[in-house]
């Protein structure tokens, strides 16, 4: 299961989307969900920071996704 974990940092948004954006499509996703995916990410992650963190440097942001059979599961940690 690729995993990476990323400072809660604003800047970070688009290093956590290129992650999410590169499983994604090696796992075969069209664009349009490529697209998808990363847009719920990144609303999610902004989420940590501004709501969970309160504010940019205050925590990590652990991203994981299990491709499977089924689909692609994205689990944020905070």
């Amino acid at each position: 299961m690729p995993t990476r974990t990323f400072s809660g940092r604003y800047k970070n948004l688009a290093k956590i989307a290129k992650f999410v954006r590169d499983v994604a499509k090696k796992a075969g996703f069209e664009p349009s969900q490529v697209y998808s995916l990363e847009l719920a990410v990144d609303e999610a992650c902004t989420n940590i920071i501004e709501h969970g963190y309160g504010g940019e440097g205050r925590g990590k942001i652990v991203c994981a996704c299990d491709v499977s059979q089924r689909g692609l599961t994205i689990t944020l940690k905070d």
